[in-house]
């Protein structure tokens, strides 16, 4: 609850700044807001750079997201994710999985926790030869 009402005093103040930069007469800066509430959370999450690993496998982490209990990652062979979508549940902040030989996967990931998820992250292309 309390975390509700940080999230809507924040959005409140943002819509003032925002408010008040548009009416101030600066045009040339564009406006941008750095701290969004989406679905309950703060911001989605964002991977950072993949690490090839021994043995044809990726390690890939993301940024933690205040409020989430968990993530849902999701492979696919298209940045689409409409074919052979391959999911895990987790709770920390890391995955490491086997890549084949000469593929191309696409991974995203959303923050979850008991009441809502957060919108999916911009899609993450490993190709294995790059790693």
């Amino acid at each position: 609850m309390v975390i509700r009402i940080l999230q809507i005093a924040l959005l409140i103040t943002s819509t003032i700044l925002i408010s008040t930069a548009c009416t101030s007469g600066k045009t040339s800066e564009p406006i941008v807001d750095s701290v969004t509430i989406e679905d309950g959370f703060f911001s989605r999450p964002r991977f950072d750079k993949p690490q090839g690993r021994p043995l044809g496998r990726v390690l890939i982490s993301w940024d933690s997201v205040e409020a989430a209990e968990g993530y849902e990652i999701q492979m696919s062979g298209n940045e689409l994710f409409n074919d052979n979508v391959k999911k895990w549940t987790i709770r920390g902040r890391n995955l490491e999985l086997p890549i084949e030989s000469g593929s191309v996967v696409w991974f995203r990931i959303r923050a979850f926790n008991k009441e809502t998820a957060s919108r999916w992250s911009a899609p993450l292309r490993i190709e294995e030869k790059l790693l």
